[in-house]
């Protein structure tokens, strides 16, 4: 058993380094810079200013060795659209809504497909059935 739960364990921490890599290139690869040069263009050492102060003129290695160490540490930075506050402060900030439409799509949902999974369950392979089957896999995805 604990040689299972172990192998589980590993199987999740290479599952979120993968994903976070992933994460970590598609992010690099969008065109343009964290910060907005339409608003404010930069030239010469200003530029060069804000790539050393977000860590942009280091390796793509060591970038991504600091982004897995903040992650880590739960530290997800500043904000570069609202300047004042951190990331975690916008999340907080929207938090209260996010958790309210949440919560009345799972009861929509939880009231919509208990009772037509329960009904799709007693016509086994019937037409209901595979009809139900169908939006549900189809509405999964």
């Amino acid at each position: 058993m604990i040689r299972y739960s172990i192998g589980r364990l590993l199987g999740l921490l290479g599952s979120v380094l993968i994903i976070s890599l992933i994460l970590f290139i598609a992010v690099r690869w969008l065109p343009g810079t964290p910060w907005n040069e339409a608003e404010i263009p930069l030239q010469g050492a200003a530029k060069e200013n804000m790539m050393k102060k977000y860590g942009l003129d280091q390796p793509v290695h060591v970038q991504y060795a600091k982004y897995l160490w903040n992650l880590l540490h739960l530290d997800l930075g500043n904000s570069f659209i609202y300047k004042t506050e951190t990331v975690w402060e916008t999340i907080a900030r929207g938090w209260p809504a996010t958790a309210k439409i949440g919560s009345v799509t799972l009861i929509i949902a939880f009231s919509i497909g208990i009772p037509v999974g329960i009904i799709a369950a007693l016509r086994q392979n019937s037409l209901l059935d595979y009809t139900v089957t169908f939006l549900a896999t189809t509405g999964i995805t």
